[in-house]
């Protein structure tokens, strides 16, 4: 892919003073799709949690979580999934990560940080 041809970018007129002032920057395009694979970035929970759930929603499957404090927290683990419509429990201690990965979820350019 060629090189894009920089863009000059012109000034203002004071509206004090009524002088213009001309200021000329140079912007330079970059090929980003190489650039993309190089730079890492993170991705939370959260967002891996949004990003599965609106893709399970296709199938109408729901991804719900459960209280540390909850009695049924050691069965169903942190993460769970449910058939939306009958919410009967479809899938417990899902590990997000994997789970992602698995649906594609993930970009190459992606980790999972624990942010959240």
């Amino acid at each position: 892919m060629p090189a894009a041809k920089p863009q000059l970018v012109a000034g203002w007129q004071s509206r004090r003073t009524g002088a213009f002032r001309l200021v000329v920057r140079e912007i330079r395009f970059c090929d980003l799709g190489r650039m993309s694979t190089k730079l890492k970035v993170k991705v939370s929970e959260r967002t891996l949690f949004a990003r599965v759930s609106r893709k399970l929603a296709e199938d109408e499957i729901a991804l719900r979580r459960c209280d540390k404090k909850s009695p049924l927290f050691s069965e169903l683990g942190e993460i769970y999934e449910i058939d939306a419509g009958t919410e009967v429990v479809l899938g417990k201690h899902i590990n997000l990560g994997e789970y992602a990965k698995a649906l594609g979820l993930i970009k190459p350019n992606e980790i999972i940080g624990n942010s959240g």
